[in-house]
């Protein structure tokens, strides 16, 4: 009985609005474009263009590692991967395809965030 409860309070939040978790019926990978791909030259643009669109969608936690990736167990570990996999086909659909052959078999964002930004941010300045 206490994993019923426990469970409507998960499923109840995945649907609020503001819910990290949150996903509108109309959010599909080209539902964030990015005008520019990214490139050895234009990553702070890039990741500025990027990350106004995850603040936008209400995503941002999943990159800086604010929400970890929960146990296979865990209520919120579906809803998890479901954000994610979003996430990472927003961002493979604004990278070129060099750059997504680099991080393909990755699976967490937060990962392959933060190697872009190790081997693209410098390179933005030289």
């Amino acid at each position: 009985m206490e994993n019923t409860s426990v469970q409507k309070v998960s499923t109840t939040s995945i649907m609020d609005s503001q819910s990290l978790y949150f996903l509108h019926h109309t959010d599909h990978y080209e539902s964030v474009v990015i005008n520019h791909k990214l490139t050895f030259s234009n990553y702070v643009a890039w990741s500025r263009a990027f990350m106004l669109a995850l603040l936008s969608w209400n995503k941002v936690e999943f990159i800086d590692r604010t929400v970890l990736k929960p146990a296979s167990i865990d209520l919120l570990f579906g809803p998890w991967i479901q954000c994610n996999n979003l996430i990472l086909a927003w961002l493979m659909e604004s990278i070129t395809p060099p750059t997504a052959s680099t991080i393909f078999y990755m699976d967490s964002i937060a990962d392959i965030w933060s190697n872009l930004k190790q081997n693209f941010g410098q390179l933005d300045y030289i």
